[in-house]
């Protein structure tokens, strides 16, 4: 029993990992380029996937290098920060290196998708920060509801390629919450608010842009 017990715990803390915040950029990159049509002029294959290392550097490795300078000065208890008055500043840094990635794709070209999605993400992630102020929302479920709604917009008014890519984030969605709450990180409340939240959010930002087109 301590076994399946100890076990489950590590399965939802890969999980967790895996689908950190943090990583939604790269997995949102990830699924452009698997479903979608990422390159609006001709360019070799591997600049998208410098791209892509790009993605992942500034929108994960870099916060997580703050993050681990702040964990040596005591700034906060630990990476996963599980204290809400901790993770305001935080939450400020992430939005900033998406800002930076929104900014910079402008500049790159990248399907315009993609800097849609970004700014989506900073301004889920300064909403966040705002709300965590009264409330410690799950930041993770944020992420994949914001996530999933980007897909299922390119579903809906782009490709239906994407609904196979939508299965998958639904499946992550379901998977990422059951960890959330086997590892008491979160209140059912909270993990099912966060999904919500970040679901209306991005799905009314990209239905509104892509129902301009």
């Amino acid at each position: 029993m301590t076994d399946r017990l100890h076990l489950g715990n590590r399965f939802s803390q890969i999980i967790s990992l895996v689908f950190h915040p943090l990583l939604m950029p790269s997995w949102a990159y990830v699924i452009l380029i698997g479903f979608g049509d990422p390159v609006q002029h001709e360019q070799e294959w591997l600049w998208l996937w410098v791209y892509g290392a790009y993605v992942f550097v500034l929108t994960f490795v870099f916060p997580v290098a703050i993050f681990l300078v702040m964990l040596k000065y005591k700034w906060i208890s630990a990476l996963s920060m599980p204290d809400r008055k901790e993770r305001a500043i935080p939450i400020l840094i992430a939005a900033t290196f998406f800002y930076l990635l929104f900014h910079f794709s402008r500049g790159q070209e990248i399907d315009p998708v993609f800097g849609l999605y970004m700014l989506g993400a900073t301004s889920l992630s300064l909403m966040s920060m705002l709300i965590n102020y009264w409330w410690k929302i799950s930041l993770h479920m944020l992420g994949t509801g914001g996530i999933t709604a980007a897909v299922a917009t390119l579903a809906l008014f782009f490709s239906p390629t994407y609904f196979i890519a939508l299965l998958g984030v639904v499946m992550v969605a379901g998977v990422t919450g059951y960890a959330r709450l086997r590892l008491d990180a979160h209140k059912p409340a909270e993990v099912y608010a966060g999904f919500m939240i970040g679901f209306l959010f991005i799905f009314t930002l990209f239905a509104f842009a892509m129902g301009g087109r």
